[in-house]
């Protein structure tokens, strides 16, 4: 694994990657955006999702591509190995954004039931997708740290 990690690997193309870092949206690339955070886009969830990027400062979007230029990164992965606190990974099994495979391969001692969980038939939103499902996991995540706590 190399240090810092690769972010050209860790995420997958797609046309919605960019708009993140982008300071003006048009009514088609929020809408684009939104649609991408989840596999079977609600038109609630769409037009939330939609709002809230709209509401973004535009500044935000742009300086945080400049950032991604230009500051040093810290090394997220190093972080979490020398973590000495449960935590846990959710990804959306179908998520359009992030790399699974580079994820699984990350050395990541401390992972809760030592893997990424995922959630199945879910995108980018697993917690707007299925929120039942996702309250669960985090409450036996919860569960898990409660017990280590308090024996």
């Amino acid at each position: 694994m190399q240090h810092p990690p690769r972010l050209d690997q860790a995420f997958l193309p797609h046309p919605a990657t960019a708009l993140i870092l982008q300071e003006s949206l048009s009514e088609i690339e929020a809408e684009l955006w939104a649609k991408a955070q989840t596999r079977h886009p609600l038109p609630r969830q769409t037009d939330h999702l939609r709002d809230l990027m709209r509401h973004t400062d535009p500044r935000c979007r742009s300086r945080l591509g400049q950032s991604l230029q230009r500051d040093p990164w810290q090394d997220e992965c190093l972080l979490l190995q020398r973590l000495n606190v449960p935590f846990a990974i959710v990804l959306g099994e179908q998520d359009p954004f992030i790399n699974h495979s580079y994820c699984h391969a990350l050395p990541l001692p401390g992972l809760w039931k030592g893997k990424i969980q995922i959630m199945e038939g879910c995108g980018h939103a697993p917690h707007m997708e299925a929120p039942a499902r996702f309250d669960a996991l985090l409450m036996a995540f919860m569960e898990t740290c409660t017990q280590a706590n308090h024996p």
